[in-house]
């Protein structure tokens, strides 16, 4: 145990690092291949592959060294890594992204060229865990503490990893300067693993021996192996659905998902350390009254947290954030803010993910028979749990969602922890087993349908408003009681019904300043304003409505079908509308089109991969894809995207309301009020004629700028 302790805070070190190349790589790819829940589940896929395949390798090799030649195979997998991850941004951003753009144009091509361009440094991520076993067990009675002691502090370390990306790394610096970071802690892990290489025994490598049964039971190794790929399952399914529940609940920000995975794998790592003290007699009975416990206790609280009544203690406070327009999480955020971001998940995800951790020493109680089989057996085991873990992802995060919805998918993953129980029922009898399997087969017959799921969610939200999932996205038409309806795409505002305001007037800004707007790309579709405010010229031809979010049109096909709304019905009645679902800016760059206006739907900067289109890099694409005299018209609400503008444009017209006007070329002011048509009122008409008196030239002062990687304005850095 004492070379373990040496080894722990150079494994929490390597832990924080994984979890920065994580994020960092995960948004650079997403560049290359888009935002969408597709692309993203591939590239997270691809992730997992590598660090499977590299546990399962590690294991075979690592029983074949000695501690020494472990350790320093484990110094060698970290210096790989340092200078890997030196390298990755200009790998992955200039060399796949800027110089090879066409290799990610089909889904096929993108996710072969994501796995190939990934497995490198995963599979020697992979490699790690049962290289360290190797080096530190030295005895068959501590191989299961001395396993779990290190997985335990390298989760610590990707917890913090987690936390630190967002809230310290990206907050300061650059994509590039991040990863030069998580560079340098690789170097230093594999620096420092050097010297204790030298006081590492160098005993001869021990003998093979064949895997053999846990005990004489029918557990065998198979059989663990199995059990923990399905807890890998659940786990993944379960985090999935607990991450969509935050998101809507709490409203989405830069820093919410580098904030929710460190709470969830601070969880797991607080279980880890627990677990290693024996609890119970028997490994397979703790391992499925946790497995039980963690389905229970999810099912449970998102039930819960849907339809608890408003009365009870918090919950007025938590369902008043539910109905606000936009999340605020950030560095700016206040104290109930703060506490509401800590205190959802805890509720949802705490306890379970705790289980989770204390699941493992129970695994390694029960599969660890000898020292000389710890690295074989560990990195057997952790690959299994991953490959589980990659499919409970990909299932229901590209099937369930979309068949099923949050609500079905729940109660699926409950019927999964469910079979644990029954297990448990047969193998150790209804003392132990009958409760469990009794509450977990009520709570998923009290799960309440998808619809009434997130209505609750949003705050209880009027019985008229309508929702619509699939896998990209959750989409609510909030109902006011004054019959308003607002646009929410995972909890957070994207306008509102009837039309007017800052969607109306950018949707209609180009059209009194261009002589010519006939071909239109608009990037979001939102609640339809923008577009139908764009088509309010009987000379445009096409507007083409770019929407990474699919469960929009639907729901506003749904609110057109009440008749409450003409503006709605008119717009999507229109001939001239064409609606293009999926990543805005992989549209744009994929088809060599030109468009007269290019119009970006108002977007917080603060929203999570906001960066993208608020970019000097994607400003530039747009410029590209304008025809001649061409407009690109944005909402501009900081000082840093109006430089970025400027950047790229030779002019820019400001107006009231943080509206953008920029052209390459010199803008008319000639006002074309004119040639509006009808479907704009005489307040309406009057406020886009005052447009053109109120425009303003800008002129960028000194101030830096917001890059593909350097999206500082996501991050809430001052100008």
């Amino acid at each position: 145990m004492q070379a373990a302790r040496r080894a722990a805070p150079l494994f929490v070190l390597s832990g924080i690092a994984s979890l920065v190349y994580q994020v960092i790589w995960q948004r650079i790819l997403a560049l290359a291949g888009g935002v969408g829940v597709v692309s993203v589940s591939i590239i997270v896929a691809a992730f997992m592959l590598g660090l499977a395949v590299g546990s399962f390798v590690g294991g075979l090799v690592g029983r074949r060294l000695s501690p020494r030649a472990a350790l320093l195979a484990f110094a060698g997998a970290e210096g790989f890594l340092a200078l890997f991850g030196a390298s990755s941004v200009w790998l992955y951003y200039d060399v796949l992204f800027t110089g090879f753009p066409q290799l990610f144009g089909s889904v096929p091509l993108a996710a072969l060229v994501e796995i190939l361009a990934l497995f490198p440094p995963t599979f020697a991520m992979g490699l790690s865990l049962p290289l360290l076993v190797r080096a530190c067990v030295t005895d068959d009675a501590s191989a299961p503490r001395v396993v779990a002691w290190l997985y335990g502090v390298n989760v610590l370390g990707a917890g913090l990893g987690a936390l630190a990306t967002p809230w310290l790394l990206l907050r300061h610096l650059s994509v590039t300067g991040t990863s030069f970071v998580a560079a340098g802690l690789n170097a230093v892990v594999a620096l420092s693993a050097l010297p204790l290489a030298r006081v590492t025994s160098d005993s001869p490598p021990p003998s093979a021996p064949e895997i053999r049964a846990v005990s004489p039971s029918v557990d065998s190794f198979g059989f663990w192996m199995g059990l923990y790929a399905l807890s890998g399952f659940l786990a993944l399914g379960l985090e999935m659905v607990w991450f969509r529940v935050v998101e809507v609940t709490l409203k989405s920000t830069a820093y919410t998902f580098g904030t929710v995975l460190g709470l969830y794998l601070l969880g797991l790592a607080l279980g880890t350390l627990l677990g290693r003290r024996d609890v119970g007699k028997s490994p397979l009975a703790t391992f499925l009254l946790l497995q039980s416990l963690i389905g229970a206790w999810a099912v449970a609280t998102i039930v819960l947290l849907a339809g608890a009544p408003a009365e009870w203690p918090l919950m007025a406070t938590l369902v008043e954030s539910m109905r606000e327009y936009r999340g605020r999480l950030g560095p700016e955020a206040d104290p109930l803010t703060l506490a509401l971001y800590l205190m959802v998940p805890l509720f949802l995800f705490f306890v379970p993910t705790v289980a989770m951790g204390m699941a493992f020493p129970a695994l390694q109680r029960a599969a660890q028979t000898s020292a000389r089989e710890s690295p074989l057996r560990v990195g057997l085991l952790q690959g299994a749990n991953i490959l589980g873990s990659l499919a409970g992802s990909l299932v229901v995060g590209l099937i369930a969602f979309d068949i099923l919805g949050t609500a079905g998918t729940l109660r699926a993953l409950g019927l999964l922890a469910l079979v644990f129980a029954l297990l448990g029922l047969r193998r150790f009898g209804a003392s132990l087993f009958a409760l469990p399997a009794l509450a977990l087969g009520v709570l998923v017959l009290a799960t309440p349908g998808n619809t009434s799921l997130w209505q609750g969610l949003h705050g209880r939200a009027d019985p008229r408003s309508i929702v619509e999932e699939d896998a990209s996205s959750v989409v609510a038409l909030t109902r006011s009681a004054r019959g308003a309806y607002r646009v929410s795409v995972n909890g957070f505002g994207h306008s509102r019904l009837p039309y007017g305001g800052i969607q109306t007037q950018l949707g209609a800004a180009p059209l009194l300043f261009h002589p010519h707007p006939r071909r239109i790309a608009i990037i979001g579709l939102g609640s339809g304003n923008t577009a139908w405010a764009a088509l309010g010229r009987t000379d445009v031809l096409k507007v083409v409505v770019y929407e990474i979010a699919p469960p929009q049109r639907p729901a506003l096909e749904t609110l057109r079908s009440r008749d409450e709304f003409a503006t709605l019905a008119t717009l999507l009645s229109d001939s001239r509308l064409e609606l293009r679902m999926g990543d805005g800016r992989q549209g744009l760059a994929r088809r060599d089109e030109r468009f007269d206006v290019i119009e970006i739907d108002a977007l917080y900067p603060f929203v999570a991969w906001s960066g993208n289109i608020y970019s000097q890099e994607f400003f530039a694409l747009c410029r590209d894809r304008l025809a001649q005299g061409g407009l690109l018209v944005a909402w501009a609400p900081t000082p840093r995207v109006l430089r970025t503008l400027a950047a790229v444009f030779r002019e820019i017209l400001v107006f009231p309301g943080d509206i953008a006007i920029a052209s390459t070329e010199p803008i008319s002011r000639k006002e074309a009020s004119g040639l509006l048509d009808p479907r704009f009122g005489g307040v309406e008409r009057a406020e886009l004629v005052a447009l053109v008196s109120q425009a303003r030239a800008f002129f960028p002062g000194a101030g830096d700028v917001n890059r593909d990687l350097d999206p500082r304005d996501e991050f809430s850095r001052q100008p």
